[in-house]
């Protein structure tokens, strides 16, 4: 059913103290043709270990933790606890596992309070929400959508600090990814579009062990506001 927060593999954070995750399993429709697409893990992470929204880029109010971690290691599985998100989408069961963790602030953020937050809720569709007063706003969406023989991963994840005046302004990081069957269904064509940041990988799961399918690193976290937003196939920088 997908790794989670709670599997032994894989610690909590003592950092998050009573902060949890949000968590949300799903069913989406395959044909037969597709399943040997197989397991494959999607996580979007902030390499830093602070990373900032905040004027200039500098201390202030949005100085938050990062996940302070490198790419995944081919042949190593990734830890859902180290990331912004971490999805898991079986094509064999036709069942996905989502996972947005909790946000915390870094030193100087100068808020009082709780260090972390916990995740918003996870909503299962995608988000069209008009403007900041709209209550869709502070939930986080995901969403698989199929169309011919393309299956498509849309993200849009909101971070959750509960300081003074986060509701203000709750910029969102969005994304998608289309996996599709290529070469007359012997291949995985995987493309990526989204704003740059966070960080993406996608790796897929076969034998017990895993393999890079695309990487692609952030290019912080003022790419959440639109001003840059890049597609891949699949390996880049933004």
């Amino acid at each position: 059913m997908g790794m989670r927060a709670s599997d032994a593999a894989f610690k909590v954070p003592e950092y998050w103290g009573t902060a949890t995750p949000a968590t949300m399993h799903f069913w989406f429709p395959v044909d037969e043709p597709h399943r040997w697409f197989g397991e494959i893990h999607i996580a979007g992470f902030v390499p830093e270990k602070p990373t900032t929204m905040s004027p200039l880029n500098g201390r202030g109010p949005r100085l938050f933790r990062g996940d302070n971690r490198d790419f995944t290691a081919a042949g190593s599985f990734i830890n859902p606890n180290s990331n912004r998100f971490f999805t898991n989408i079986n094509f064999s069961s036709g069942i996905g596992f989502v996972q947005v963790n909790p946000t915390c602030r870094a030193e100087g953020a100068w808020l009082p309070g709780s260090e972390c937050s916990s995740a918003r809720p996870i909503v299962l569709g995608e988000y069209d929400g008009k403007n900041l007063l709209d209550p869709k706003y502070d939930k986080n969406y995901f969403s698989m959508q199929r169309g011919g023989d393309t299956y498509r991963l849309k993200w849009s994840v909101v971070q959750s600090d509960q300081g003074f005046g986060q509701d203000v302004l709750r910029p969102r990081a969005d994304g998608k990814l289309d996996f599709t069957a290529a070469r007359g269904g012997s291949g995985l064509e995987t493309v990526w579009s989204g704003d740059c940041f966070p960080s993406i990988e996608v790796m897929r799961v076969s034998g017990g062990t895993t393999d890079v399918i695309g990487r692609v690193s952030d290019a912080g976290a003022e790419a959440m506001f639109g001003g840059v937003t890049n597609v891949y196939n699949f390996f880049g920088v933004c």
